[in-house]
């Protein structure tokens, strides 16, 4: 069963949005990892050609393979620039909950796919990674990295009041 954010809606910021450097450092101040493997790119909200589905707020991930193909960590990362590229629509920059939500999100997912396939072999099948990020799935990664994103808002929104 998929799991949403049990901490919308999130709050827009009265000041204007982020930019993507306050967003991140953000994240930095109330102790999430980025690291210099990820590079996030900003699209519109509306932008269907890079996220189709409009409800998604970001993307790091466009493989089709079959199930038992096995994919190496290299595959994540941008042939140009050596890094994940993480799509994510500007809503997420709309304030400190939306950056916590989304970008927290998107980096727990992350980190724990590098651990993953850094404390493994190295690799795992295609089959193995879409369980982890799946959005439908239950218990994988993707619910733990809402579980995280939910705990960044509410300690955010407690150290506001």
């Amino acid at each position: 069963m998929a799991r949403d954010p049990t901490t919308q809606p999130w709050n827009v910021r009265s000041t204007g949005p982020l930019t993507l450097d306050e967003a991140l450092e953000l994240l930095r101040a109330r102790g999430v990892h980025v690291p210099d493997w990820v590079r996030f790119f900003i699209v519109e909200n509306d932008d269907v050609d890079l996220i189709a589905d409009p409800a998604v707020h970001a993307q790091y991930l466009s493989l089709r393979e079959s199930p038992a193909t096995r994919i190496l960590w290299p595959r994540l990362l941008s042939s140009k620039t050596g890094r994940v590229p993480v799509k994510v629509r500007r809503r997420a920059l709309d304030g400190e909950e939306w950056a916590l939500a989304i970008f927290g999100h998107e980096l727990f997912e992350l980190n724990a796919l590098y651990a993953l396939f850094s404390n493994g072999s190295g690799s795992m099948t295609f089959a193995t990674l879409a369980r982890h990020i799946d959005p439908a799935g239950s218990a994988n990664l993707h619910t733990q990295a809402w579980d995280e994103a939910d705990r960044l808002v509410n300690e955010w929104r407690r150290s506001q009041t």
